[in-house]
């Protein structure tokens, strides 16, 4: 507590020299809390690991336009996916959608991670000068669903974090090796195995039905009727 109340007094005094202004911001670290506090929502709420909650995590890279940017967006998403391979079944999004985010960081071809922060968006009009990489994803969810996905409510994630329980990722960053690139695109199967899983679990749900039908079917044979009269005895 008092190292970060160190660093904000060194933030905010009045003798700070303006040109150093973003210098004395970046000593804080603030970017490697940010990664860190994202991290722990996916591993502590389930929301965040659906694919619409994890559109609501992570933050942007505001050196858009310098030589010199920072790693720590790719490191965060590296820690995701190291996350995905450790829990296959906790995360609804996946590879594909990582990949797809780290291409579009600095495509330019979306709005979504332009600028610093939410009030530079809104002043530059960020929204309805562009276009967001989220609506992509949205139109296509079935690209980037992962088939094996479980919805654990309240179940929170323990990764490990040795070094000998961490993998190179190839699918990013050795995508591009013809000797490391599977012949079939793993997307591609992936999205074949949520259409069976859709279909099976439509089945399924007819089956329950039936059995449910079929129940009550026979449980209405055998009640006793409500509408019969005593029988009568006959006097000797």
């Amino acid at each position: 507590m008092r190292e970060s109340l160190r660093k904000m007094k060194d933030v905010v005094y009045p003798t700070i020299d303006e040109a150093r202004w973003h210098s004395a911001i970046d000593q804080t670290h603030w970017l490697e809390y940010i990664r860190l506090t994202s991290l722990a929502m996916l591993m502590l709420d389930s929301h965040y690991r659906t694919l619409r909650g994890f559109q609501r995590v992570g933050h942007g890279d505001e050196n858009h336009a310098n030589s010199e940017r920072s790693p720590l967006f790719v490191q965060f998403i590296d820690c995701v996916w190291q996350m995905t391979r450790q829990f296959p079944a906790a995360f609804e999004f996946n590879e594909l959608l990582l990949v797809t985010v780290l291409d579009h960081l600095y495509s330019c071809l979306f709005g979504t991670f332009l600028y610093s922060s939410e009030q530079e968006r809104a002043e530059q009009e960020v929204q309805s000068a562009t276009v967001s990489l989220w609506s992509y994803v949205n139109s296509q969810p079935e690209d980037f669903t992962n088939p094996f996905f479980v919805d654990y409510e309240h179940h929170v994630l323990c990764p490990l974090v040795s070094s000998r329980h961490l993998e190179l990722w190839t699918g990013y960053y050795a995508r591009w090796n013809p000797r490391m690139r599977p012949q079939v695109p793993v997307h591609q199967t992936l999205k074949e195995l949520l259409f069976l899983r859709a279909e099976l679990q439509r089945r399924v749900e007819d089956l329950q039905r039936e059995a449910t039908s079929r129940s009550s079917s026979s449980f209405s044979e055998h009640s006793p009727s409500h509408t019969a009269g005593t029988p009568l005895h006959s006097a000797v």
